[in-house]
């Protein structure tokens, strides 16, 4: 879950070490990367992708958290959705299908109560 940009309004200009406060930040558990504190209005974007025609998508997470994350790529107007429901362990979102062709980044933006942890991408 090394995702090249972690935005919220909540995240200082600069963290070198962990945080104490509750903002989205990257983390471990032993060889498990993923970002945590996700909350609402929480902007994650990854970069790049070579995306052919049509993929599907699912995103591993767990947390305290109802709601969505809205996906959206760089030269599309049209924006995904991936429901997020509260659950203490690691599972798969649905399957999300996305019609695409071209080199893009992923911007995935959280809408909703609670808090959760993101982990993977999953390319089916």
């Amino acid at each position: 879950a090394y995702c090249c940009n972690l935005i919220n309004s909540k995240i200082p200009a600069l963290v070198w070490k962990k945080p104490t406060h509750d903002y989205p930040y990257i983390t471990n558990e032993k060889e498990l990367h993923y970002v945590t504190n996700i909350s609402d209005a929480t902007v994650i974007s990854f970069k790049y992708f070579i995306l052919e025609e049509q993929i599907r998508i699912r995103i591993r997470y767990r947390g305290d958290a109802e709601g969505f994350l809205s996906l959206s790529l760089d030269k599309s107007e049209e924006n995904y959705f991936l429901s997020i429901k509260k659950t203490a362990d690691w599972i798969y979102s649905d399957e999300l299908v996305i019609n695409y062709t071209g080199v893009t980044n992923l911007f995935f933006e959280y809408k909703g109560r609670g808090s959760f942890d993101f982990h993977e991408i999953l390319f089916c």
